[in-house]
This record gives C-alpha cells, sequence and structure tokens, in this order.
C-alpha cells in the first residue's frame, strides 16, 4: 500500500487534491479535520487547553475563532498548542495506516494524507510519495484571504512557519502547479495513480 502525502503552503489548493484523489476512490485524510475532531471530541485535549487559557472553552467546547486568534498572534502559545496536539495526530495517523494495511484491497492500494507542515515537522519518511502544491502568490493571497476569520496580518503570520517553497521542490517527489487549473490537476494526479497504483 502506497501512503501519499500533499503539502504546501496556505491557499496552494491541497484540499482540492485531497478531494479529487477522493472523487477517483482513494481514501483521503486532511489533518486540517483531523485537528477539528480531536478539538471537538478528544475531552483530555479540552482539559489541557483549558489550563493554558480558560476562556477558551465554553460550554465544554472549544472557542475555534478565539484559539485560532491567539495561536497566530502568540507564537509561544502555538507552540505549547502543537506540543499537546502533534502527538495526538501521528497517533491517529498511525492507527489509520495499521487500518488500511489491514482491510486494504486492490482497489485501495494508495491512501492519501494532506499535512501542511509535513517537511517542517519532519515528516517526509513516513511517506511513499510526496506531492508539493503550489501557485502563484497573487492567488494564494487572492484565495486565503476569502476565508473566513481570515486577514493579511494572519495570513503573513501562517505564512513564516512554513520552509521556503525552493526547498521543498527539492524534497519533494512530484511539485503540481494549482494555479492552471483544476483539470490540470487531475491529470497529474492520474499520471501519478497510474505510474505508482
Amino acid at each position: 500500500m502506497k501512503k501519499i502525502a500533499i503539502t504546501g503552503q496556505i491557499g496552494t489548493g491541497k484540499s482540492v487534491l485531497l478531494n479529487q484523489f477522493k472523487f477517483l476512490g482513494y481514501k483521503t485524510y486532511s489533518s486540517d479535520q483531523m485537528v477539528k475532531d480531536l478539538y471537538a471530541k478528544d475531552k483530555q485535549i479540552i482539559n489541557e487547553i483549558r489550563k493554558l487559557e480558560p476562556n477558551l472553552i465554553l460550554n465544554e467546547k472549544i472557542r475555534f475563532d478565539k484559539l485560532s486568534n491567539k495561536a497566530f498572534k502568540e507564537p509561544s502559545f502555538l507552540l505549547k498548542l502543537e506540543k499537546i496536539i502533534h502527538p495526538r495526530l501521528r497517533h491517529f495517523r498511525s492507527r489509520i495506516i495499521k487500518t488500511n494495511q489491514i482491510n486494504r484491497n486492490i482497489n485501495r492500494n494508495i491512501i492519501v494524507f494532506e499535512i501542511p507542515l509535513l517537511f517542517e515537522k519532519k515528516l517526509q519518511s513516513n511517506f511513499d510519495l510526496v506531492i508539493l502544491l503550489k501557485c502563484q502568490n497573487y492567488l494564494q493571497v487572492k484565495r486565503v484571504l476569502k476565508r473566513e476569520n481570515m486577514n493579511r496580518e494572519k495570513f503573513e503570520n501562517i505564512n513564516k512557519k512554513f520552509i521556503p517553497e525552493r526547498k521543498k521542490i527539492l524534497l519533494s517527489d512530484y511539485v503540481i502547479n494549482s494555479g492552471i487549473g483544476k483539470n490540470h490537476t487531475m491529470s497529474k494526479i492520474k499520471e501519478l495513480i497510474k505510474k505508482h497504483a
């Protein structure tokens, strides 16, 4: 079974590519969704965040907008948050991979993960193939600023977390420019599957 990781800066089209794999019938997993699930369901995480900042919890639920704003304005808080979340994410991914290995069949010989900070967290060795998504800067900015609870300052703070794209290009197996359009990304996926499935 091939394990594929999709990575790239914010706003480069990772979610679109992940959904295209899903459309073709492959199992897909989004790190962002996994984090949201952990925040929503993991009582231990809720309690640990409460210890860090009590006003981020309301009626036993995490106030996501406040958490997000605080994390990207205060690097020290973000580091503490990552120490809580990242070990759980690694465990979550390991469990998913083991489950898919046990239940694999001829149509499920590829599983795909979307991991924004793949290289930054040195996770690339856990995967058989790495796809880096990129696009023109103006398009990246336009996509990101359309998002809810997003502004230019927050976007720039998020972008600072990523290592330079030129370094990631050298570390990746495939580089896809999502700025060319969805037909282009789908054709690149099909080429990759034909070669590796």
